[in-house]
């Protein structure tokens, strides 16, 4: 079965050919947001993944391929129970996600890669400008926030909330101070 999948992000070919040409095929896997990777290897765009999934623990062996077709678009092909392929393609100005799944493809699943896909085009998103800020997410995302599980990534992002949230009433007690003082 194919579905295909609005990425709505603004994506031109000519433009961005570079980008997809530029990263790891690890990369697309670590940006799945419910799988760990437990280990990676690859030669010569021809990968073997061993990943577990966070949420039910189970574990998946994936071996395939990443290859680029003529515009400079990754195929992501996979033995996979639920998926065979991804292609991503330009169509009216946006990146689109054409999947190829085995069976009709459960709810769940269809979930998950839809969460995938959205990861996926955020990560792209980065990649899309070169500012500043773009350039030190990047790196952030890179170095640090893709090298982490899942429980990792979560537990981060909530430290990083309440800090945020600290920092605020610090200085709304230090303004408090000044102006009732």
């Amino acid at each position: 079965m194919k579905k295909e999948y609005d990425l709505f992000l603004p994506w031109n070919s000519e433009k961005h050919a570079e980008i997809f040409s530029n990263l790891d095929e690890e990369m697309y896997f670590r940006l799945n947001p419910h799988w760990i990777i437990d280990s990676f290897a690859s030669s010569k765009k021809a990968y073997t993944a061993e990943i577990t999934d966070h949420a039910s623990g189970q574990s998946i062996k994936l071996q395939g391929n990443v290859t680029l077709d003529s515009a400079g678009l990754p195929i992501i092909t996979a033995d996979s129970d639920n998926w065979k392929s991804i292609t991503f393609s330009e169509k009216k100005g946006n990146l689109h996600a054409e999947v190829i799944f085995e069976d009709d493809p459960s709810e769940e699943v269809e979930r998950q890669l839809v969460f995938w896909l959205r990861s996926i085009k955020q990560y792209l998103r980065l990649y899309a400008t070169n500012t500043i800020n773009t350039r030190f997410f990047r790196m952030l995302m890179n170095r640090v926030i893709l090298q982490m599980t899942p429980s990792q990534r979560k537990i981060s992002l909530m430290l990083i909330r309440i800090t945020a949230l600290e920092l605020l009433v610090i200085l709304l007690i230090l303004v408090g101070w000044v102006v009732f003082r």
